[in-house]
């Protein structure tokens, strides 16, 4: 093995594949490099550049019709191949993620030290359960590993290293079952340090992985690719990705396909080039299909793209910090729309196809700005969490800094659906619909949650929280601190929030600060009392409706255990949050009857309104005046703890 220093040269394909496959490795210098065939890189070679800003490599390939989503349309491409010859059966039981042997009906040829294949779909469409992942027979799975030294023949087989997918010996009639056949990956190959175009072409891909292990990938920048960047697929593991950065025209920078055990440093894009190829379909600057399992990213910062990011299914990911900057999801749209939802990072399954439900997806900080959806409803949102079991995110931080009229239509928020899991905080400023809970169920414990939507601060908020689950629902978010200013409707549930669907539904938030005005332990309930429910009335709440969630009634009698309406309740939107009094700090509306400052207050036997009692005990006092009020008519008094 040597190292070949080669010169900058037009037509090179075919010496640098030469070079490689007599067992050398090349070194590409400052300069330009044209390749008139693809450059097959096979084990244990490597090329590396004088550095992404030096090195310079283009192509004069012109691809074929209708290969602009192909990811075989590639310039440089490591490929290893199924061998049939020494295996090529079937499993005889589920291989679980985690196992350290298979069970297979044939061993045919197999020796210790060999590679197989596990290949195939699973045997029942996922469903709202199954974290071990199990789930998802519409998708497609494939994992390389190694055959244990300790293999010494008969149909269990060792393994080298734990499974990181769950594979069934079954299909359940979708798709192909799983089988088990030879190997042979391309193994520890370094590519480093050059820039890749293939600018106003067609070329899907600029690098291809498929079969890999031990494959490392840096300092490699790009443009005009209308798949992918880097496409790593078919079991590919045991790689290193790092400074991988789109210069524009890619319609992604990176797509994970039955990719594991990896880790990322950074995946960027630049804020100058342009948003995504003439051709193919622009997805995301980071996107993983076919369960994707254990791949560790320290940043993603995506600049003019559709999306930040595209998880349709994956087990054990984790990112430690996503940006997006002017993302745009009108191209998206418009070329695959029934997967047009999120604006910056949309998480799992799409609505129709690649049934299958995540786990455990963590993130440190996600943070987007000025990222535009398409239609100002509920039904588009910057960050889409979907069907993963168990969602960790540290802080999430999203603003819209344009002002209108061309950020009014398109500033979303979080929607979140058939999800469980915590975000620590929660800052939004300048959208629409903040925060969305649909579906079954979005058990997720918020710790706190700010919308500013003051004037000038970007879009004008409409709705703070919106609550629009169906069917048999479970549990709504639970928020310690929910903090907001100037929105129309705090707290506003959806057409689909009705009926006894909702009867045993779940939202809670510990402490609601409405510019000021403190409501503690408040949840959500029904006006059934008719008309509107200011923010400060005083209602009672009926735990027993058989309608459905808690029912707000006028209160009927002085020195009843009263609850305060901490969100106004109006027009269509009949649910609100009321706070069990006592209260920390928040206004009332009182009686006739004069108030001075340091009166206890209780529920008066007038509806929604208060009353001095200095007599009155718990639990029927509802709060301490702050500031007195003169009598012979009605008034709003700021109380405090009584």
């Amino acid at each position: 093995m040597a190292l070949r220093l080669v010169r900058p040269a037009a037509s090179i394909a075919a010496t640098l594949n030469t070079i490689l496959a007599a067992g050398d490795d090349v070194r590409l210098l400052d300069g330009s490099y044209v390749l008139e065939t693809a450059l097959v890189v096979p084990t244990l070679r490597s090329v590396r550049g004088a550095g992404s800003g030096r090195t310079l490599v283009t192509t004069s390939l012109a691809p074929a019709a209708g290969s602009a989503d192909d990811p075989t349309n590639a310039l440089i491409k490591l490929q290893g191949t199924v061998d049939t010859t020494y295996l090529n059966t079937t499993l005889s039981a589920n291989a679980a993620k985690g196992a350290t042997s298979i069970a297979v009906t044939a061993a045919g040829t197999l020796v210790a030290g060999q590679w197989i294949r596990l290949h195939g779909h699973n045997n029942t469409v996922g469903g709202h359960s199954g974290i071990d992942g199990s789930s998802g027979a519409n998708i497609t799975l494939t994992e390389i590993v190694k055959v244990a030294s300790s293999y010494a023949g008969g149909l269990t087989v060792p393994l080298a290293s734990p499974l990181q997918q769950y594979h069934t010996a079954t299909n359940g009639g979708v798709g192909t079952a799983c089988v088990v056949t030879g190997v042979v990956p391309v193994e520890r190959v370094r590519l480093e340090g050059f820039d890749i175009a293939a600018e106003s072409g067609t070329m899907a891909v600029a690098i291809l992985a498929d079969f890999a292990d031990d494959l490392t990938i840096r300092d490699v920048t790009g443009a005009g690719f209308s798949r992918a960047l880097v496409n790593l697929r078919l079991g590919t593991r045991d790689f290193d990705l790092d400074r991988l950065h789109s210069r524009g025209e890619c319609n992604a920078v990176v797509v994970f396909d039955s990719t594991m055990a990896g880790r990322v440093g950074t995946i960027s894009s630049s804020q100058l080039g342009k948003r995504f190829h003439a051709n193919g379909i622009p997805r995301a600057g980071a996107v993983y299909y076919n369960r994707c399992t254990s791949i560790t990213h320290e940043r993603i910062d995506i600049k003019r793209h559709v999306r930040a990011g595209w998880v349709l299914n994956g087990v054990d990911l984790s990112w430690d910090y996503v940006h997006g900057d002017d993302l745009d999801l009108t191209e998206a749209a418009a070329r695959d729309p029934s997967n047009a939802i999120a604006c910056f990072w949309q998480q799992c399954t799409s609505p129709l196809a690649d049934v299958e439900f995540g786990s455990n997806h963590v993130f440190g900080t996600m943070t987007w700005t000025n990222c535009r959806q398409t239609v100002n409803t509920e039904l588009q949102c910057a960050l889409w969490l979907h069907d993963v079991h168990g969602t960790t995110i540290g802080s999430v931080r999203g603003s819209n800094e344009e002002a209108s009229p061309n950020a009014s239509p398109f500033a979303g928020g979080i929607w979140m659906q058939d999800v469980y899991g915590s975000i620590g905080s929660i800052y939004l400023n300048g959208v629409n619909y903040g925060l969305h809970s649909r579906g079954a169920y979005a058990t997720v414990a918020i710790g706190t949650y700010e919308n500013d939507a003051r004037s000038g601060s970007g879009v004008a908020g409409v709705i703070g929280i919106m609550i629009n689950h169906s069917g048999a629902v479970g549990g709504g978010p639970r928020i310690g601190l929910y903090r907001f200013s100037n929105l129309a409707n705090p707290v506003y549930a959806g057409s689909d929030f009705t009926g006894a669907a909702t009867k045993d539904f779940d939202f809670e938030i510990g402490t609601i600060d409405a510019e000021g005005t403190i409501f503690r332990d408040c949840v959500l309930a029904k006006n059934v009392s008719g008309g509107t429910l200011a923010v400060g009335d005083l209602v009672e709440v009926s735990s027993a409706s058989p309608a459905g969630t808690r029912e707000m009634v006028n209160h009927s009698a002085a020195n009843q255990r009263g609850a305060m309406v901490a969100t106004a309740v109006a027009g269509n939107n009949l649910y609100g949050m009321v706070s069990m009094a006592p209260v920390s700090r928040a206004a009332v509306l009182c009686t006739t009857a004069a108030v001075a400052v340091g009166d206890i207050m209780e529920a008066s036997a007038t509806a929604k309104q208060a009353v001095v009692n200095n007599a009155a005990t718990a639990p029927n006092r509802i709060g301490r005046a702050l500031r007195s009020k003169a009598g012979g008519s009605t008034g709003v008094v700021p109380i405090g703890p009584a």
